[in-house]
C-alpha cells in the first residue's frame, strides 16, 4: 500500500478556500464500509463542484491529476459533490424520444463510480434535476439509496426535498436557483400530494435601464413577439424592465422560499 502527501483545497463557503494536508493512502477503496462520522473531534469535509459521470474511470487512472483528487476526496471524513445528471433504474432507461434531448444520464453503474471515487453524498436541486421529468428524478434517489449514497435537495413533494440529509453531526440542504417550475416541488396539502421536485429558491428580476437604453429597448420591442411598451415600462421576453437614471439589475427572494429555507437551516442546526 503506497503513501503520499498531498495539498488539498476545500471550499468552505462563497468567500473562503482552506488549505489543508493530509497523508493519504492510494489502496483502493472499502465501498461497502458505512459512513462512520466520528461523534467529537476534528473532522475533514471534501466539497466538489458540479459531478458528471458519462465514460468508465478506466482511463483517468492515467491522469496524476484525478489521481490526486481521488485521493483527497477517499482521505475525508465525509466527501460530498453536485450531481449534475439523472440515474434510471436498470429497467426503466429514457424513451427514445426523450433521449433526443441529448442530456447525459446514468444508472447503477454510474453510481457505483460514485462510491468507488469515496464520494459520501450528493446534492440533487440544480437545473438538471429533471432532465428527464419527475420520474427520472425519483429514479436518481432510488438508485443512490441502493448504493448507499446520501442526497439532498429533491423529494416526493416539498417538505422531503427541503429535509437535509443527515450524517452523524453533520446536515445538509440542497437548494435550486436555477431551475424550471415544473421540476420544482410542491407541498402537500392535507389528501392531495404535492409534487415530486428540486427544493428551489425562487427570485425575481428587478431590472431598471437608463433613458437611452430604454429608448433602445422600445424601439426594439415591436420585433419581440408578446412585447408590451409605456413611457416608463417595458415588458419583454418575460421581464418587465423600468426606466430610470441608471442602469442596474436586482434579484429579490421569494419571501416564501426564503423563510421555509432559514427554518430548515435553523431546524438542522439543533441537530448537526
Amino acid at each position: 500500500m503506497r503513501r503520499s502527501v498531498i495539498g488539498l483545497s476545500i471550499l468552505l463557503g462563497p468567500f473562503v478556500v482552506l488549505g489543508v494536508l493530509y497523508q493519504l493512502t492510494t489502496s483502493p477503496l472499502d465501498t461497502s464500509r458505512p459512513l462512520e462520522i466520528p461523534a467529537t473531534g476534528p473532522i475533514t469535509i471534501a466539497l466538489a463542484g458540479d459531478l458528471l459521470i458519462t465514460d468508465p474511470l478506466g482511463a483517468a487512472e492515467r491522469d496524476q491529476g484525478f489521481v490526486a483528487a481521488r485521493s483527497a476526496i477517499r482521505g475525508a471524513t465525509f466527501a460530498m459533490a453536485n450531481l449534475e445528471m439523472n440515474l434510471r433504474d436498470a429497467n426503466d432507461p429514457p424513451s427514445p424520444d426523450a433521449q433526443a434531448s441529448g442530456w447525459p444520464w446514468g444508472g447503477e453503474r454510474q453510481a457505483g463510480f460514485l462510491r468507488e471515487l469515496g464520494f459520501d453524498a450528493v446534492t440533487l436541486a440544480n437545473d438538471h434535476a429533471a432532465d428527464y421529468g419527475v420520474d427520472a428524478l425519483l429514479s436518481t434517489r432510488r438508485v443512490l439509496d441502493a448504493a448507499g449514497i446520501l442526497h439532498a435537495g429533491t423529494g416526493e413533494d416539498l417538505a422531503q426535498a427541503r429535509a437535509p440529509l443527515r450524517a452523524g453531526r453533520i446536515a445538509v440542504l440542497g437548494v435550486a436557483v436555477s431551475s424550471m417550475p415544473d421540476a420544482r416541488a410542491t407541498a402537500s396539502r392535507g389528501e392531495i400530494k404535492g409534487r415530486a421536485g428540486a427544493s428551489p429558491l425562487r427570485y425575481t428580476a428587478d431590472i431598471t435601464v437608463d433613458a437611452t437604453t430604454f429608448r433602445t429597448l422600445s424601439d426594439s420591442a415591436p420585433a419581440n413577439a408578446g412585447a408590451q411598451s409605456s413611457e416608463n415600462e417595458l415588458k419583454m421576453s418575460g421581464a418587465t424592465i423600468k426606466k430610470g437614471e441608471r442602469t442596474s439589475v436586482d434579484f429579490v427572494v421569494d419571501p416564501a422560499d426564503e423563510r421555509e429555507i432559514i427554518e430548515a437551516i435553523r431546524a438542522a442546526r439543533r441537530d448537526a
